[in-house]
């Protein structure tokens, strides 16, 4: 299909059943009467207590992401529009937003034709207080089509000077256990059962292990020549990131790390022309991934590693793990460390504010090797874009590493042109040329 990237990696081109398996697992459980979650990314704390109490997940922001790779966003954009909702709100709220009506419509029959299957109807929507605007009234805005419960789960964003202060991130740590636990009483409430909590400590377990093979890959990718591309990551992303507690995909995550390394052993890249080393930020075009192959198959750009956010394997000390006072600590510490921790000293050292949108991609360009950056302003995620430009600014100032912006959306075909933002990023390699001239200088 067109606007589908290529795939450099054999397991690479296996993650697409896992995605196909959530989707169907939660259309199973409905059938059989057990419950589901629609539930917003929350990076690992609540998928793991939804998933000990048997509940299944789904997350619209990744449904999102595959209704636009298979090109399909639109109708259900189109759906969003025609209710009222602003053109500029959330790609991946609009087309939920869109689905949903076109659930209420069908008296929640899952459309025969719905990119992976369809979503099957929750039980709960869980929110989360974590870096997006449309969080909190996109899942309100469902209750128009939908009389489910919603909870929002919250998670503290300190600054980095703020994130500091002596006995802060205890303080935060159990915050964010307090929550949990509140959550916790939540769901046993709604679904009139405990919450296992030896199955909790067994998914916690695989959790950690696929974590941390998956931080091993992401080293390995630092190698020259590169030997795992990003049109290879984002698919890897979805068991990594939504699945990561189940077996399948530990198997995977292995299969991946071997393939890997084999190919840093060797010395072999993920293209046979590397010239450039760039990485990229921060929502890719997921109906244009065809995009990344054409950069390196006509420019030798080898997108090496992409927004940290998706990169969710940054493994905590072992002595926090082990003092945790629980599970649910121990499962906090693994959350806190990747959005707070992980960036906090450099972004000390280097005076950068705010850390963990900004901070991360300073590091990554030293670790990785980059000659530039490509940031995808999107027209539809303020988040994702507002410190854009700074850490532009910040990369080249501190580092001589230069930047190049396309716009357009994650979901909306309609407002991405892929040849001008190839012609762009074309356009650019005399400048990351430039650049590289004066790093050997300095």
């Amino acid at each position: 299909m067109e606007g589908i990237s290529k795939k450099t990696l054999e397991s690479a081109r296996k993650a697409g059943y896992l995605g196909k398996k959530m989707y169907k697992q939660a259309l199973t459980a409905e059938e059989e009467g057990r419950p589901t979650a629609w539930a917003m990314v929350n990076f690992a704390h609540a998928d793991l207590i939804l998933k000990a109490m048997g509940v299944e997940i789904v997350y619209p922001e990744n449904w999102g992401a595959y209704c636009a790779s298979r090109r399909r966003a639109e109708e259900y954009l189109e759906n969003s529009d025609s209710e009222g909702f602003p053109t500029s709100l959330c790609g991946y709220a609009r087309v939920t937003l869109g689905y949903a009506k076109m659930l209420a419509e069908s008296n929640f029959a899952v459309p025969e034709n719905a990119p992976g299957g369809g979503m099957a109807r929750p039980v709960v929507l869980l929110s989360s207080g974590v870096i997006c605007d449309a969080r909190f009234k996109w899942f309100q805005a469902l209750k128009r089509y939908m009389d489910v419960p919603i909870y929002t789960l919250e998670i503290p964003n300190p600054g980095v000077r703020e994130a500091s202060v002596e006995g802060g991130k205890r303080y935060n740590i159990r915050y964010m256990a307090q929550e949990c636990r509140s959550f916790i009483k939540f769901m046993e409430e709604r679904l009139g059962r405990k919450l296992d909590w030896d199955k909790l400590r067994e998914l916690v377990g695989i959790f950690e292990e696929n974590l941390r093979t998956w931080h091993a890959v992401d080293q390995l990718r630092k190698a020259v020549p590169s030997p795992m591309l990003a049109q290879d990551f984002y698919s890897c992303m979805l068991p990594l990131f939504y699945m990561s507690t189940d077996p399948e995909t530990t198997d995977f995550v292995k299969e991946l790390y071997r393939e890997v390394k084999e190919r840093v052993d060797k010395s072999v890249g993920a293209i046979e022309n590397e010239k450039y080393r760039m990485m990229f930020g921060e929502i890719p075009p997921w109906h244009s991934m065809s995009l990344f192959d054409d950069l390196a198959s006509e420019y030798g750009i080898a997108v090496v590693t992409e927004g940290y956010i998706y990169h969710f394997n940054i493994p905590p000390a072992e002595e926090e793990l082990e003092n945790a006072s629980d599970i649910i600590e121990r499962i906090c510490y693994w959350t806190y460390n990747h959005f707070v921790e992980k960036w906090r000293l450099n972004a000390l050292k280097m005076n950068v504010e705010p850390g963990y949108f900004v901070q991360p991609y300073l590091d990554m360009a030293q670790e990785y090797n980059i000659d530039g950056a490509i940031f995808h302003t999107l027209l539809s995620c303020r988040p994702a874009c507002y410190t854009m430009l700074h850490t532009a600014n910040l990369l080249r100032e501190k580092l001589n590493i230069p930047s190049i912006f396309i716009e357009g959306d994650m979901v909306d075909l309609r407002v991405f042109n892929e040849q001008e933002a190839k012609d762009r990023i074309g356009a650019f390699l005399d400048t990351m040329d430039h650049y590289k001239e004066l790093r050997k200088n300095v």
